[in-house]
């Protein structure tokens, strides 16, 4: 019997979803976060379930071949990276074996197998936004990443690797700057304090920046003094904005947001289209890779000249405006109010003439428009999409839905439910939009029977 605090020593025999080493003891499965397969490890139990367990690793009997030495010094404890130890044809297989997991786990029933991952040069660097968190630490204010599995705590950073050096030049400023300042870092145990967040976006075609400070206060005085020494750092940043929420919980939507500096957006290109990247605005977060995934989503389509699109979670609408040539007409449907007025812009700045967007969710727009259509491309969040969503899309009677995901385990729950209403998925194609971490991203066809 497996009881919470009891010793293991344990092999770690593959990674899963999450990025956590898969072990058994006594046959029963114990899952292992911070392990790779080939591990010798010696855990702790954690948690105890019904049907698994989660154990801590405690000491290294043996390191698996895959590990190496990572070039960050904070990998060990911060929660941005769970693979930069390992070498990235490695990750990428990896990355095939938690896909081939999610598979077996969810659907094994899958009518396809699989296409090769799409891997990418650029490794490192590479990420268009990041959000850092400030913390009060020993009287000082710090700013970094959360450590790993904790949400209470924070790694402070100078120098991170998934970002480019510009923006670690921002963050390392940020955290001096208001280091000095009587402004206190945020208590994420207690929920008080002033400073919470940092959000850097980076326009990697641009080479343009946009800086949000996310605070709990109003101190006008201290944040344009910031803004001005900031913007005379790195000439580069083009918006700073200050994003205000009392509400105790961290969160996407704030209860006031202010342009303090330069200019309301900036911008972003994938392949021929441009796109205006707002503060708040979703993004692919690997921006030179999003021509490969986009490219990949319009190859599943099989596009016609006369096929009308219809987009859903289109957010910004930057899928539906890359296809629009490729068809007759596109429809978008967002339920974010601002993401609506950005795809609205967007669509005019590459003056897009076949494109119409609906403003509400999925699950209520098709249910209260009729619409017909050749193809539907559905990019829901991580959560997947809710049931009565899924049946409406299928219910409109498209010959192929696309469903790009970067959760395999939603993904292919939905796909499941998706072949009981008549849709049999035909192709997925994983493409790794996220170097140095366990996630990626599936372009599935799915074709009506």
């Amino acid at each position: 019997m497996i009881r919470k605090g009891d010793y293991y020593d344990v092999s770690i025999e593959k990674l899963v979803y999450k990025g956590w080493g898969l072990s058994q003891v006594n046959q029963f499965k114990v899952f292992v976060p911070n392990s790779l397969p080939g591990d010798k490890l010696q855990i702790k139990i954690t948690q105890k379930y019904r049907s698994h367990a989660v154990g801590l690793p405690q000491k290294v009997l043996s390191a698996s071949p895959l590990k190496k030495e990572s070039p960050c010094q904070h990998f060990n404890h911060c929660g941005g990276c769970q693979l930069l130890n390992v070498d990235y044809n490695d990750q990428l297989a990896l990355k095939t074996a938690i896909l081939d997991d999610c598979i077996q786990s969810t659907y094994p029933e899958l009518p396809c197998e699989p296409k090769p991952i799409i891997g990418t040069k650029n490794t490192t660097y590479y990420r268009n936004k990041m959000e850092f968190s400030f913390a009060q630490q020993d009287e000082h204010c710090v700013l970094g990443l959360k450590k790993r599995g904790q949400f209470d705590q924070v790694i402070p950073i100078k120098h991170c690797h998934l970002q480019s050096i510009d923006s670690n030049h921002i963050l390392t400023f940020t955290q001096s700057f208001f280091d000095k300042s009587p402004l206190i870092g945020w208590d994420y145990r207690q929920n008080k304090g002033c400073l919470r967040n940092l959000i850097i976006r980076h326009s990697k075609t641009q080479d343009t920046y946009m800086v949000i400070l996310v605070t709990a206060q109003a101190h006008p005085e201290i944040y344009n003094d910031y803004a001005q020494a900031l913007q005379q750092h790195c000439p580069k940043i083009k918006s700073i904005y200050i994003a205000q929420t009392m509400d105790q919980n961290e969160r996407s939507y704030y209860e006031s947001t202010s342009l303090i500096w330069g200019d309301p957006v900036i911008y972003e290109s994938i392949g021929k289209y441009r796109y205006q990247v707002s503060p708040f605005s979703f993004f692919q977060p690997h921006s030179i890779l999003a021509e490969t995934l986009y490219n990949e989503i319009k190859s599943a389509c099989e596009p016609q000249k006369s096929d009308a699109l219809i987009d859903c979670y289109c957010g910004t609408g930057s899928i539906g405006i890359f296809l629009s040539d490729q068809v007759k007409s596109v429809i978008g449907i967002e339920e974010n109010p601002s993401a609506i007025k950005d795809a609205q812009t967007n669509m005019t700045l590459n003056q897009t003439q076949n494109m119409k967007f609906y403003e509400g969710r999925v699950k209520n727009i098709l249910k209260f428009n009729k619409f017909t259509a050749n193809t539907i491309v559905v990019d829901p969040p991580r959560s997947g999409l809710v049931p009565k969503a899924l049946k409406r899309i299928c219910a409109v009677g498209a010959d192929k839905i696309i469903y790009t995901s970067c959760n395999p385990n939603t993904m292919l729950r939905d796909l499941k439910d998706m072949a009981e209403l008549g849709y049999k998925a035909t192709q997925i194609q994983p493409v790794d939009m996220f170097p140095q971490t366990f996630h990626m991203e599936c372009v599935t066809q799915l074709k009506k029977i």
